[in-house]
């Protein structure tokens, strides 16, 4: 998955205990700010985590990754 303006999200899959391919992605934290920790994004029913990423100059999971969150969809 791309940030379509921003550069990329890390896709990290596995499996879950019931069998189902499951998929993380992840924003690190922008280089040079002070690591503020983890957010974990969760998109509603019949929504795909792309929802947070619109192709616009800037979206929460950029704007979060720059104040130093690791930001998880």
């Amino acid at each position: 998955m791309t940030d379509v303006l921003n550069g990329a999200f890390e896709t990290i899959g596995f499996d879950a205990l019931d069998g189902r391919r499951l998929m993380l992605r992840r924003l690190q934290p922008r280089s040079g700010v002070n690591e503020l920790g983890p957010v974990l994004m969760i998109a509603g029913t019949s929504v795909r985590a792309g929802i947070f990423s619109p192709p616009l100059p800037r979206t929460l999971p950029r704007m979060l990754s720059d104040e130093g969150y690791d930001v998880w969809l």
